[in-house]
């Protein structure tokens, strides 16, 4: 083998493996975006449950409730809509 052609070779081996660091890099980025969403969604979930209890011990009106049960809801369907995205 020349020494030109061990270049190649080496140049060769040099890009695999640049693509596989991409590859990787990027399941890494989609694992954490994964468990960040799925942060996300329990944190709605909580919200969704005080602002329930906040309805039953009076502290806010229906009206109130009813608003912004429709918004956490509508964030919660795009948390899980982006979640099965990533997935």
């Amino acid at each position: 083998m020349s020494w030109q052609e061990a270049q190649f070779q080496l140049e060769k081996y040099r890009e695999q493996i640049r693509v596989i660091d991409v590859k990787i890099a990027r399941l890494q980025l989609g694992a954490d975006a994964l468990s960040e969403l799925r942060a996300k969604k329990r944190e709605l979930q909580v919200k969704l449950k005080d602002l329930e209890a906040m309805k039953s011990n009076g502290e806010i009106s229906v009206k109130v409730y009813e608003e912004k049960k429709k918004d956490l809801e509508r964030q919660i369907e795009n948390v899980e809509r982006d979640i099965v995205e990533t997935m």
